[in-house]
């Protein structure tokens, strides 16, 4: 099953989400962020919000964000940062945010949170989020790998490092064109 971001935020270990309140799909979502009572702050000019555990994380996070131009590369390295997805995978992420994706660029969603990375740092990022979360509610839901627009889909055991090198020795195959769809 893959969960959404803001399921894992409410199960308690994504440090926050976002969510956009004029997206009927998102709705139920957003309407259950609202009764959570979640600290939450509008972000943008598309109605999307991101929502805190405290209010001390939300006022830390508008007062680092002042000074920081909307959309800009510093822009996707903080909120990144704040929403959990590991280091070099926003590192990655904010180097072609102003330009085309880069070869080898792949989604992944452990345990919902939900980011793109680099094939050759996939079992890195992803094995920093499952020691980041282990002993949590995270433990019960896969980690997905997708390539392209679901051509080429992995599910993951939450913790099965073998099943994890080996999915990103296939993905590296694909990658290089190595194998063919």
């Amino acid at each position: 099953m893959d969960l959404r971001p803001e399921e894992a935020f409410m199960l308690g270990y994504k440090p926050a989400c976002t969510c956009q309140k004029g997206n009927l799909r998102l709705k139920p979502y957003f309407d259950r962020l609202l009764e959570g009572k979640y600290p939450n702050y509008r972000f943008n000019d598309l109605e999307a919000y991101i929502f805190f555990r405290t209010e001390e994380e939300k006022e830390q996070f508008v007062q680092d964000m002042k000074s920081v131009e909307l959309y800009s590369v510093e822009y996707v390295i903080k909120l990144g940062t704040v929403l959990g997805i590991p280091p070099k995978s926003i590192n990655f992420f904010a180097k072609y945010w102003e330009s085309d994706y880069p070869k080898g660029k792949i989604g992944v969603n452990c345990s919902g949170i939900v980011f793109a990375t680099h094939v050759d740092i996939l079992i890195e990022e992803v094995e920093y989020l499952w020691n980041k979360y282990r002993n949590t509610r995270a433990e019960e839901y896969p980690t997905i790998v997708e390539i392209g627009n679901n051509e080429y889909r992995y599910v993951i055991n939450y913790g099965d490092v073998l099943e994890l090198y080996s999915v990103a020795q296939d993905v590296s195959k694909i990658m290089s064109g190595k194998v063919t769809a």
